[in-house]
């Protein structure tokens, strides 16, 4: 019954061009200019990201170098909790006792602060 049917795809500006040229290029200029203020729009947003970043890159480096370290004392007491907890197989019984030392963790903080200031 459908035999000789077909269908024939065509996007929105494809029929408005058919029906009705004008329209099709009133339809084509608005998308362009919407474009158009679109790329305006992303292009101050960059500039203003790239004016920020500029501004504060002495800060977030200061905040990088202090996180480093925060990440680090995080890494030393997980490490220190990992080891604890290892227990090798011997014969006799050992036992480790990995803990952090504070006065190497506080020499490590302030050796990191000063780091942190002074770079």
């Amino acid at each position: 019954m459908n035999r000789d049917r077909g269908a024939r795809v065509r996007t929105e500006i494809q029929f408005r061009i058919d029906q009705s040229p004008p329209d099709a290029i009133l339809l084509a200029s608005m998308q362009a200019i919407t474009l158009l203020v679109l790329l305006i729009a992303c292009v101050n947003v960059a500039n203003l990201l790239l004016a920020w970043g500029r501004a504060r890159s002495r800060e977030v480096a200061v905040r990088l170098a202090l996180g480093g370290s925060l990440v680090g004392v995080l890494f030393a007491f997980g490490g220190a909790a990992a080891f604890s907890t290892i227990r090798p197989p011997s014969d006799f019984p050992l036992d480790f006792d990995v803990r952090v030392d504070r006065d190497e963790l506080i020499f490590s903080l302030v050796l990191s602060f000063i780091s942190a200031f002074l770079f």
